[in-house]
């Protein structure tokens, strides 16, 4: 959507108009409950559930509190241009530098992480809290500053700013699928890199949610991450365990993923990978 913050409510209508004046097939990517956005985002919750059955209209969103963000998105709004070049430009000058500076947002120093900061590997896993140590600067709003002329805005920031409770809202909304959204970060050898928690992490938690926390029932719980997906995205045979389909299967204990079954082919034994690519690449079938 155009805005997930200070215009969400205006945005989740834009939205809903083209579903419904174009008749597609409507999904809103991780659709999340920002920090200091709450109220709007339970009126979007409030409207996803009084929706007309017919409207084929769905949002996702992911289990963790954290987002990935690259860090020029930390400038304001107004200093954040195209071309990452041109806003370290704007850094390098004093003056507006200090005006940059003053209309930073305020963080939680200790919820803003490094997770990738190119020809910098050393700063890499530190937060906004302990880089204030590091470059010895008086305040956070400096340090942010420091690191994005150092980095020359070229660094990826974990930052955990999702209100938990409402995500265990969205999650029992019968719109809601679950998804990783995992590939966020790519991967390089030659540069260091925090491997995000919902890589590996968001159904397992999806599952603890619904057997420990009973946040949603499990039946319910594997549909939003199997079938529900596979009927949105138009994917023939797979979502379902069901003659003639392929055989996608998943073991697990609790909430502990053991065995991963794809395409007929065991994958993962005991939690370990058995270096077999049974995988193929999914077209959407109409």
């Amino acid at each position: 959507m155009r805005d997930e913050k200070d215009d969400l409510l205006g945005s989740f209508e834009e939205a809903l108009r083209l579903a419904r004046e174009t008749k597609v097939k409507f999904l809103i990517s991780h659709l999340l409950p920002v920090q200091g956005h709450e109220s709007d985002y339970k009126k979007v919750l409030e409207r996803m559930q009084n929706l007309p059955e017919d409207l084929d209209f769905n949002f996702s969103l992911y289990t963790s509190t954290t987002r990935i963000l690259k860090l020029y998105t930390f400038l304001p709004v107004w200093a954040q241009k195209d071309d990452l070049d041109v806003m370290t430009l704007g850094l390098e000058d004093e003056w507006m530098r200090q005006k940059i500076t003053k209309d930073l947002s305020k963080l939680d120093p200790k919820k803003f992480i490094v997770a990738q900061a190119p020809g910098n590997d050393s700063l890499v896993g530190a937060s906004l809290f302990e880089l204030k140590k590091i470059f010895s600067l008086k305040n956070y709003e400096e340090t942010l500053i420091k690191l994005m002329r150092t980095t020359r805005l070229r660094a990826i920031i974990f930052h955990e700013n999702i209100n938990s409770d409402l995500i265990k809202e969205a999650i029992k909304n019968p719109r809601s699928l679950i998804a990783s959204n995992a590939a966020s970060i790519k991967e390089n050898k030659l540069i260091k890199t925090l491997k995000p928690e919902r890589s590996t992490s968001t159904f397992p938690k999806l599952l603890k949610m619904a057997l420990e926390e009973k946040v949603i029932d499990l039946e319910e719980a594997i549909k939003k991450i199997t079938m529900m997906p596979a009927r949105k995205m138009g994917i023939e045979k797979r979502g379902v365990v069901a003659e003639g389909n392929f055989a996608d299967l998943v073991v697990f204990k609790d909430s502990t993923i053991n065995t991963v079954i794809l395409n007929g082919k065991v994958v993962v034994r005991d939690g370990e990978s058995q270096n077999v690519f049974a995988g193929k690449i999914i077209k959407h079938s109409k």
